[in-house]
Order: C-alpha cells, then sequence, then structure tokens
C-alpha cells in the first residue's frame, strides 16, 4: 500500500491537506468538514484559510473523493504517515500549538515550534520537519526552473529527517498504537512493519518519478539530481542498483515491444528497413536517455537495453541495404550506431558495417578529378569525395533521425571524427568492380556493393 500510494504527488493530493483536517480527525469530523466545502463550493466561495490548502475552490467530485479516501484504513494510515502529527499522536491533539498555528495558515509559526522540538529529540517536531522540508521540496520542483541551491538544500533537509526517524522505534512503535485505536481488521501491526521496511524504497520511487518527469521536459540536470538522490537513500550501491533497474523495467520494455514490432514489419518488407530502423530510433532515443539517467550509461542493465536497440536496427539497415543497395541513405542510422552501448561482437559488427558501407558510398559518391597545378592527385580527390559525402548524406542526417539534444551532440562529434579521418588509408581509391570481391573488417563488399555478415 505505501509503494502503490507513494509518489510525487503524495503531499499535493492528500486529503488531510485538501479538507483542512488534522490527521486525527474522526468521521462525524470528516463528514462535517466536507459538506462545509461542497457548501463553500456550490457559493463560490473560500473557507477559512489554512497553511498548504488549495489555492482554489475545489469542486464537490473532488471533495468528496478526499473525503471517501480517508474512509480505507490502511490507505489512511498512509496518509496520516506523510502529514502533520500532534505532539501527542497518537493522542488527540487538543491545544496542540503547532496544528493550531496550521489552522490558520501560521506555517512559520508552526515550523519554529517544530524546529524547537526537534533540537529536543521529540519526536512528532523530527517527523513533521521530514514531512515539512519533504513537502517543499515537492512544491518547488513544481516551478520550471527554481533556484538549484535552495531546492538541493530542501532534498537533502527533507531526507536527513527521514533518516533520522526511518530507524526511531518509537515513531513505528506509536504507528502501531495508532493501528490499536484505529480497531480495523483491514490494517493490522504487520502493515507498519511493512511501512518500516519500505519507506526507503517508498522515498526512492519519488525521486524515481521525478527523474523520469524532469528527463521527458529535457531539465536533465534535476533529472541527475534525484537519480544521484536515489543512490543516496539506499546506501548501498546494490540496493540502488535494484531499485532503479525496477523503475527502469517499463521503459526497457517499451524499448523492447518497438525492436520486436520493427523486425516484425521488416520480415514483410525489406524495402522499409532504413524508414524503420531511423523510426526504431527516434521513437527510442528519449526512453533509452531516461534508462541512461535512472542507471548509469556503463550499468549492465542499460547495455543490455542499448544491445537490443542496436541489433533491430542494424539488422534493419543491413536487410535494407541488400536490398536497394543504398550506401548513402544507411550512413546516418550507422554512425548513430556507433555511439551505442553494446556487446564487443555486436559494437564490432557496428563498426564492420560501418567501414564497408563508407567505402561503398566513398567509391559511388566521386565527383568529377579535380585539377591542382596541373595535375591530377588521387589523395586531393579521395580528400574530396570525403568532404562532399558529410556534407551531402552524414550531416543531413542530423535532422533526418530526429534525436534529442545529447544523442544530437554526440552525432555532432560523432562527424567531427569522420571528418578529421577522411583522408586515411583504403577509402576511394578502388571501386568494386562486378564479379570482386573483398572482406572490409568481418563484412563482405561484394561487386553489387551488397553487404553480408560473416559468421
Amino acid at each position: 500500500m505505501l509503494l502503490e500510494q507513494v509518489g510525487p504527488e503524495i503531499y499535493r493530493a492528500n486529503p488531510f491537506r485538501l479538507l483542512g483536517l488534522p490527521v486525527l480527525a474522526g468521521p462525524r469530523d470528516v463528514a462535517k468538514r466536507a459538506d462545509q466545502l461542497k457548501l463553500a463550493a456550490e457559493f463560490g466561495v473560500g473557507d477559512d484559510v489554512w497553511s498548504f490548502g488549495p489555492a482554489e475552490v475545489l469542486p464537490a467530485e473532488q471533495i468528496r473523493s478526499a473525503a471517501q479516501a480517508l474512509k480505507e484504513p490502511a490507505e489512511r494510515l498512509v496518509l496520516e504517515f506523510f502529514w502533520f502529527w500532534g505532539d501527542s499522536f497518537p493522542d488527540e491533539a487538543d491545544g496542540d500549538l503547532a496544528l493550531g498555528h496550521l489552522a490558520l495558515g501560521e506555517t512559520a509559526a508552526a515550523v519554529e515550534i517544530w524546529q524547537g522540538s526537534a533540537m529536543q529529540g521529540r519526536l512528532a517536531g523530527l517527523h513533521n520537519l521530514a514531512v515539512y522540508y519533504h513537502l517543499q521540496a515537492l512544491e518547488l520542483e513544481q516551478q520550471e526552473s527554481p533556484a538549484q541551491e535552495e531546492l538541493i538544500q530542501l532534498w537533502f533537509k527533507a531526507l536527513r529527517f527521514w533518516e533520522k526517524i526511518s530507524g526511531n522505534d518509537e515513531l513505528w512503535s506509536r504507528l502501531r498504537d495508532r493501528v490499536k485505536r484505529m480497531a480495523d481488521a483491514r490494517v493490522t501491526s504487520e502493515f507498519v512493519d511493512q511501512m518500516q521496511a519500505t519507506l526507503p524504497e517508498a522515498l526512492a520511487k519519488i525521486c524515481a518519478g521525478l527523474v523520469l518527469s524532469h528527463a521527458r521536459h529535457g531539465r536533465l540536470d534535476r533529472a541527475s539530481l534525484h537519480a544521484a538522490l536515489v543512490t543516496h537513500i539506499h546506501g548501498d550501491t546494490a540496493g540502488s542498483r535494484r531499485a532503479l533497474e525496477e523503475y527502469a523495467a517499463p521503459i526497457a520494455r517499451r524499448i523492447d515491444a518497438r525492436t520486436v514490432e520493427a523486425e516484425n514489419r521488416l520480415a514483410k518488407s525489406t524495402h522499409t528497413g532504413l524508414e524503420e530502423a531511423l523510426a526504431l530510433l527516434r521513437q527510442c532515443d528519449d526512453d533509452l536517455r531516461l534508462i541512461d539517467l535512472l542507471c548509469g550509461r556503463t550499468a549492465d542493465y542499460y547495455v543490455e537495453v542499448s544491445h537490443g536497440l542496436v541489433d533491430a536496427a542494424l539488422g534493419c539497415v543491413v536487410a535494407y541495404q541488400r536490398e536497394t543497395q543504398d550506401d548513402f541513405g544507411c550512413l546516418p542510422v550507422l554512425l548513430h550506431l556507433l555511439d551505442k552501448a553494446a556487446l564487443p561482437e555486436l559494437k564490432s559488427r557496428v563498426s564492420e558495417t560501418f567501414e564497408a558501407i563508407y567505402g561503398n558510398a566513398l567509391v559511388g559518391g566521386s565527383r568529377p578529378p579535380m585539377v591542382i597545378d596541373g595535375g591530377e592527385r588521387e589523395a586531393a580527390m579521395d580528400a574530396a569525395r570525403a568532404y562532399q559525402l558529410i556534407v551531402d548524406s552524414i550531416l543531413p542526417g542530423l535532422d533526418q533521425l530526429g534525436l534529442g539534444e545529447s544523442s544530437r551532440q554526440m552525432y555532432a562529434a560523432r562527424c567531427g571524427v569522420v571528418e578529421r579521418s577522411r583522408d586515411r588509408v583504403g577509402y576511394g581509391t578502388r571501386r568494386h568492380r562486378a564479379g570482386d570481391a573483398g572482406v572490409c573488417g568481418g563484412v563482405v563488399v561484394t561487386g553489387e556493393r551488397r553487404i553480408a555478415r560473416v559468421a
């Protein structure tokens, strides 16, 4: 239940926040408060202002939904855990000064009380500061460009207080007492044990959700911050790796499904191979970047996912080239695949295929001989062909591929490598004639300029 409920919206959608209720509010209190707010919504007027209350009047349906959520005991216990407690929780908090300030919207006064309480080691103060700083950090995450230093400080304050209480026996003892007072067979003390065991994973899940959200919106610095926080929360490398891979699993399945679909379509028509490769790489670019942020580019999990994508894209290009002999169209895809992670054997096949196709395209793309000092010079011709190939086929591939910013930068850098090595020995020095067969780095190049993998 904890893992199901917890996410970046845990505070924003918390019914105690939406309804302006203390965590120990009974069924009658909840029903009365819901009726008050629905009446206010009907007349379009706001109720009293409380700390962290919604900025706008809630519609009746949202009020009803929030009140209903508090009727489920296990769900409610999680919601109580992620909201503010009275100093005597789970005893009634009548006259609690900090909660009184919250009811009046005097948040700073409440925080000051908690800070003093936390300095004395009192549990409610420690718990409420963990909730407060966590809530503030998630609120700041809603901004497009928050102050980075402030955001980092809030996150580390929140996690520091969660760490202080996560292993605190008194905290979990109080929750077990709360379960006893709820007296509902649907929630037991074993449920509290599960909450304690999964709290680090729940906190990490919130950060992992933010990794995905920020990455999709191009906020890679903030995505990287939360990937680091996931590792910080788990503490041990193995635990963080398992958690991050679990968060990455749905993304990996999405990539795998696309590769299977592309291969199935390719089996019906090899003429569409280049189109399939381009679409596959374009559709998977953001998802692969997300797995990179979560797991790291050198992680086995990332390499495994990337390997499957590269293998499928290479298969599409090879099938297309065999069918059409279009060396020029294949070059951008192959150049892009050079920078993709894969196991060594596949990396070699990609490199060898690129070398062969590049050589074929260089011969097929020759221009009229250049005349320098009254004579033809083979080296100058090779350099001119290579330069023209970069301009005509490789550079336009940057837009043809339709990649994200990170992949575009890598592709542009790879173009520079090709440009610097365009005069290397062996390129453009000999056109493969009909009936000839040569081997270029494990790839057969025939006179018809078709390629095939060598077993």
